[in-house]
């Protein structure tokens, strides 16, 4: 089936499979353009993780990596082809009880509310879930690998429960979805599903 031009985001918790499902649908189509997070932040942006009282330079840091990615999203699906991000602006809603001063929650709040108003939202929107204990054993073992030192720390999986649960809370409340989602298509996913990457390409085929 022929697609126009468009959007796909994916989002999840973290270590729930966002990074590892675009970079299967990039190899089904030619059309599919991956957008990833990466691993290579800057410096001040990982002492953040570990020192919370300078977090909000780290949201700020994400909130312009993520808008110059849907920049390019945005250019892409104006040309017909399908841009699939392994995260996007929005995601910096889910993180705000990381940060301990309430001032700063409010200006990320009305900064990802002015951003909503500002760019077009995605047409489609492939939520993962994914099972508690295999989230643990994820970010565990990324931890471990080296490439993300905060996640070491015991207080991170705290974290990483609250931002699972700020997910949850979101795709299942119809009030947030008429504020947020409003005219965007959803897809619940589990990661560990057989065929999820088979599911994930059915419904931005569909769209």
């Amino acid at each position: 089936m022929e697609t126009s031009g468009k959007i796909i985001a994916v989002l999840g918790a973290q270590a729930s499979g966002k990074s590892t499902l675009v970079e299967e649908l990039i190899k089904i189509d030619k059309r599919f353009i991956g957008f990833f997070e990466g691993e290579d932040f800057p410096e001040f942006v990982t002492r953040s993780f570990e020192v919370p009282s300078g977090r909000v330079r780290a949201f700020i840091y994400f909130h312009n990596h993520w808008m110059n990615q849907y920049f390019e999203a945005e250019k892409i699906r104006k040309d017909g082809g399908t841009a699939i991000l392994d995260t996007y602006w929005l995601t910096n809603l889910f993180y705000l009880d990381a940060l301990e001063d309430e001032n700063d929650k409010r200006l990320i709040y009305d900064l990802i509310q002015s951003t909503s108003r500002f760019l077009s939202p995605p047409d489609g929107i492939i939520y993962l879930d994914v099972d508690r204990s295999i989230m643990i054993e994820r970010v565990q073992q990324r931890a471990r690998s080296g490439k993300r030192s905060w996640e070491e720390r015991s207080e991170w999986l705290d974290e990483a429960m609250m931002v699972k649960r700020r997910h949850s809370e979101f795709f299942g409340s119809e009030s947030l979805n008429q504020n947020w989602l409003a005219k965007i298509r959803v897809i619940h996913a589990n990661s560990l599903d057989s065929r999820l990457v088979q599911k994930a390409n059915d419904f931005i085929q569909s769209m």
